[in-house]
């Protein structure tokens, strides 16, 4: 099983040094390693290109203009990729070693997320062990109304991800997975409860609260809410419980 890493970069230069840390790592585990930039105006692409130079699996590209949001990147990237398996990432995440490894050996049909985790830099351990019976199955319908898939880390067969593309739009995640899941019915959407992507809070695309639930009412409309939130929740609990258990396990709860 050959394993792709797409990344997406914008004005990524205070997350570098913690990405090609965590890439000295992992990078045996790539056969491709994926950089699209959006068009940065800091200097982070000259530094891309400067520590990627170290690797032969580095396939690094700048878009002529910026797009706005990561999903023009996401499709061009996407293109590029000629390994079996693809993993998405955005360059001020992290993924738990084991969860790669786990990914470079797997050979189903499935796609894979972990959860979103977000905590102190200092507090994360790349090389937790995770525990890959913890799972979730996430049916088509619950999709519909609430995105349970981490972006960050979510992984499905090239061949499938080809064949489906990002709007540039908000919720574009979410509309991505939503087509996927629509017109893939054998692919089974499986989310592992104790693998934590650490999640960089500190820049965002994402609107305000009430402006992206708006978005929301818009997408699944005001008959539906009820789920939204039941799912929120949910998803809420169960983070929060592979929290504390990646607290404890580190001597951190």
């Amino acid at each position: 099983m050959s394993l792709a890493l797409l990344v997406t970069s914008f004005n990524s230069t205070h997350h570098l040094d913690r990405f090609f840390s965590w890439m000295s790592l992992v990078n045996h585990l790539f056969t491709q390693v994926i950089i699209i930039d959006d068009c940065s105006t800091d200097n982070s692409f000259s530094r891309i290109l400067e520590e990627g130079n170290r690797y032969s699996n580095f396939l690094i590209k700048r878009r002529l203009n910026n797009s706005g949001r990561p999903s023009l990147p996401r499709n061009e990237g996407m293109q590029l990729v000629s390994a079996d398996r693809l993993v998405f990432l955005d360059i001020d995440d992290l993924l738990p070693v084991k969860y790669v490894e786990y990914l470079s050996r797997c050979n189903t049909e499935h796609c894979y997320s972990g959860m979103k985790f977000a905590t102190p830099e200092q507090n994360y351990n790349c090389n937790y062990d995770c525990d890959f019976s913890k799972v979730i199955k996430i049916k088509n319908t619950t999709l519909k109304y609430k995105n349970l898939v981490t972006l960050s880390g979510a992984s499905l067969p090239s061949k499938i991800a080809k064949k489906y593309y990002f709007a540039n739009e908000p919720l574009e995640d979410w509309d991505y997975w939503v087509k996927v899941s629509n017109a893939e019915p054998q692919l089974d959407f499986v989310k592992f409860s104790d693998v934590p992507i650490y999640y960089d809070e500190g820049q965002s695309l994402s609107p305000i609260k009430n402006k992206q639930i708006m978005r929301v009412l818009r997408k699944i409309g005001y008959l539906k809410v009820v789920v939204y939130f039941f799912q929120t929740f949910r998803l809420r609990y169960i983070e929060n419980v592979c929290k504390r258990r990646f607290l404890s396990a580190n001597n951190l709860y």
